[in-house]
């Protein structure tokens, strides 16, 4: 059959491609007749060049035939290099027990690594940390390719799908005090893809980060200092690899060598009625594809008309109205309906499946107690309402052909999802809120994580924004990264009897938080 599919191949003129039982799968041949050399390219191991062999020079090839003898000796030369080419794994990593810091001072430096030659590219597929209770607030930089500005910067909790960590009655929340049915401390797990599984942060993120040449990971603050542990894991891809040519998603999509992850983030900003929130935009001359989002909005009074919002998925840069609606209001995104139960006073349904959750919500009195169950809405002035949601994509083909973005809607209007897209109707008056309700501003965190890769290679990577920044500098220190960064200081006696609470492996931890 081999023999048979060269014969008909036209080997001078274009790529063959066969199949057999051997332990090598696929083979591409492609001769290069005006030299007289041949590539022979074996996607389970190294390419393998033969130059001068006479069996295989051009003249004597004739196209559309192949002798069967030295088809044979093709098949020997793809064993013999599969035996000196078996891909070999590489892993690396770090672990680490550290302080961190603000901008004042340069980052905790958690990893360096630099491919290997026999690498086609890298992945970094895990990040854990603990510590104070305040873990969820550190901020994780990742520095690819030797940039001088880090493309990835995320704080703990949020990445991990959890906006609002520290309130009571969660998932993902570090509350002593368990909500209905669910572990203290918020514990929870998606998939085992993001999660929290103990106290005082211990977030963890299987977040594919890819790079081509190299990795840096610093830790640091946005206020005071903090004791960490921390772990950062990640593995070569060999040339001899199957996935030489690109990292294949659960999707079945396998992504180009030179793909690169991109978060792209909405950190604290006020969106008013009928705003689009640009959660991923994307532009012109770049392709991607979707893997997770987290919102995590905020609201004033709590239980206003914001959550009709639609989402509209636009696949490249046109953004044609109303593009794909990827959900009917906020909630339905989430694979939820009817303002996540929390309608009449009833309490929300939280979650946390495999491709989504609500891992928090709320609705509070101005003196911070709940107000979940007051019966209509939306609730009287004064009163707060949050969220924090994900959605994965990674099972999905949900993709950018040449540019396009993500937009969420801030409420909606009557003809839901497909009506108003400027906010105004034609007589230059604002269109009315959808059922006739109320529709209040919006504070918006947000994390689009997405893998992104130029339709042009010269063009380079699809733009990144600014790292994580803190808005106060007297509270946390210029902006980051500062290149006059001071030396990290030396502890003193009050950290390092925090640090020496952490290391006391045997000391009951709730005590350990509370004397911290």
């Amino acid at each position: 059959q081999v023999c048979n599919q060269a014969m008909s191949a036209n080997l001078c003129q274009s790529d063959c491609v066969f199949v057999s039982q051997l332990a090598w799968k696929i083979i591409t041949w492609q001769p290069g007749c005006e030299t007289g050399t041949y590539e022979l390219q074996m996607q389970r191991f190294a390419p393998l060049n033969l130059t001068q062999v006479d069996l295989f020079r051009c003249a004597a090839v004739t196209p559309g035939t192949m002798h069967p003898q030295w088809l044979m000796v093709f098949l020997h030369a793809g064993l013999v290099a599969s035996q000196s080419s078996v891909p070999i794994p590489l892993t690396f990593g770090n672990g680490v027990l550290t302080e961190a810091f603000n901008s004042t001072f340069k980052p905790a430096l958690i990893l360096n690594h630099t491919l290997s030659p026999e690498a086609s590219y890298g992945v970094m597929t895990h990040w854990w940390s603990t510590g104070e209770i305040v873990n969820d607030e550190m901020v994780l930089d990742y520095w690819i390719d030797g940039e001088s500005i880090p493309s990835v910067s995320f704080q703990l909790g949020m990445a991990a799908g959890q906006g609002w960590p520290r309130m009571k009655d969660d998932l993902g929340g570090d509350s002593q005090e368990p909500g209905p049915g669910w572990a203290p401390r918020g514990i929870y797990s998606a998939g085992g893809k993001i999660g929290k599984h103990g106290p005082a942060g211990a977030y963890m993120g299987y977040h594919k980060i890819l790079f081509q040449k190299s990795i840096v990971v610093t830790a640091r603050t946005l206020g005071s200092a903090q004791v960490i542990y921390l772990v950062v894991r990640g593995h070569e891809v060999p040339k001899s690899s199957h996935a030489a040519a690109g990292l294949t998603l659960p999707s079945g999509f396998t992504l180009p060598r030179n793909a690169r992850t991109t978060l792209q983030r909405i950190d604290n900003r006020t969106f008013e009625r009928l705003d689009w929130v640009p959660v991923v935009d994307l532009p012109k001359g770049f392709a991607g594809l979707l893997h997770l989002v987290t919102l995590a909005p905020e609201t004033s009074p709590a239980g206003n008309a914001y959550i009709e919002g639609c989402w509209h998925l636009y696949t490249d840069s046109k953004k044609q109205w109303p593009g794909i609606i990827m959900g009917t209001g906020t909630e339905d995104f989430f694979d939820s309906s009817y303002y996540f139960c929390a309608l009449s006073g009833s309490d929300p349904c939280l979650y946390a499946h495999d491709n989504s959750g609500l891992l928090h919500f709320s609705r509070l009195w101005p003196n911070g107690t709940s107000a979940i169950h007051y019966p209509t809405r939306p609730l009287p002035q004064g009163t707060t309402e949050r969220f924090s949601a994900y959605r994965f994509f990674d099972a999905e083909v949900v993709g950018f052909r040449d540019g396009g973005a993500l937009h969420w809607r801030v409420g909606d209007v009557d003809d839901k999802c497909s009506g108003c897209p400027t906010g105004k109707d034609e007589h230059g008056r604002q269109c009315k809120g959808a059922f006739g309700q109320i529709i209040n501003p919006v504070t918006v965190k947000s994390y689009a994580w997405l893998y992104t890769w130029p339709l042009d290679e010269s063009k380079g990577n699809a733009p990144s924004q600014e790292p994580i920044q803190c808005t106060d500098a007297s509270l946390c220190g210029p902006r980051f990264p500062f290149a006059a960064a001071l030396e990290r200081p030396n502890l003193d006696t009050s950290m390092i009897a925090r640090a020496e609470l952490l290391r006391l492996a045997t000391r009951d931890t709730k005590q350990m938080l509370h004397n911290i």
